[in-house]
């Protein structure tokens, strides 16, 4: 692949489907950096891991206030929040978590999944 084929491809995304997904890039980069600004003022400009996880799931979010019904955006959300997690809360006795199939698909049902009662304590 050659540099003008990224660009020839860059190109029709930013005027063509992106345009469509997230709206105006004006508003959707300024949505995001008033998502973000707060966190990295927090951080005091050096972001650690867990922050960036934060500062992903933020830029999707902001896109997701122009197409809430883009999958894809929550989908990365949940991937985001997960690695956040595992970042944020180490616990050393406990391997990373991953698909349990060769396929890459994960053995885990909607079974398995129990939520706690103190996820619904707030109605």
């Amino acid at each position: 692949m050659k540099a003008l084929d990224v660009l020839e491809r860059a190109i029709s995304l930013i005027h063509g489907q992106r345009a469509k997904d997230y709206g105006d890039a004006q508003a959707s980069f300024q949505r995001m950096a008033d998502l973000v600004n707060p966190i990295i003022k927090k951080a005091d400009g050096k972001l650690t891991a867990s922050e960036m996880a934060i500062v992903m799931i933020q830029v999707k979010i902001a896109r997701l206030q122009e197409s809430p019904d883009h999958v894809d955006s929550w989908t990365d959300i949940a991937g985001y929040a997960a690695l956040g997690a595992q970042l944020a809360v180490t616990q050393p006795d406990k391997a990373a978590t991953g698909p349990t199939l060769p396929d890459g698909i994960s053995s885990i049902s909607a079974n398995d999944i129990k939520p706690h009662k103190r996820d619904y304590s707030q109605g």
